[in-house]
């Protein structure tokens, strides 16, 4: 299934509601009539924290992890009390798997090949949406511009 992909970056910065969240720049995806907001996690340090501490997601709010390198890549939950679906990204833009995650698990949730980007979303959205494994989506790659590359292991200190 293809679907095109658009990424505008907001600009906005609205004060975070919850004082485990920090003030991230964000994307909109736009896949044929479904739109998503991520944050966009491209450091070290954001990457580990992602999601952690989180209470809530507003309906279609999810986290875009930019790796810049293409890896095999891990995700887990520690510290983080929503369920949540990663799908792990191609540089190409094709999702090569996803998977399901657990709150506060530390279960390693890995790409089956080497990907450059992770998107999480609430567990399920993916199914809802449609999306599935060799879904291609337009727009991700050039969000690696200029970024260097990034550590296997996300969130592992």
């Amino acid at each position: 299934m293809g679907l095109g992909l658009g990424l505008g970056l907001g600009h906005g910065v609205a004060l975070a509601k919850d004082p485990h969240e920090l003030l991230l720049k964000s994307v909109t995806l736009r896949i044929n009539t479904v739109s998503a907001k991520a944050e966009v996690a491209d450091t070290p340090a954001l990457q580990q924290r992602g999601l952690m501490f989180r209470q809530a997601l507003e309906e279609n709010h999810g986290m875009v992890f930019v790796f810049g390198k293409p890896e095999r890549y891990c995700m887990w939950m520690k510290n983080t009390p929503l369920a949540l679906s990663v799908a792990f990204i191609d540089l190409q833009g094709r999702i090569v798997n996803i998977e399901p995650m657990e709150p506060f698990t530390e279960t390693s949730h890995c790409a089956r090949r080497p990907v450059a980007y992770a998107l999480e979303m609430e567990k399920g959205w993916f199914r809802k949406k449609g999306w599935g494994w060799e879904t291609w989506l337009k727009g991700f790659p050039g969000l690696t511009t200029a970024l260097p590359p990034r550590s296997k292991n996300p969130r592992r200190a």
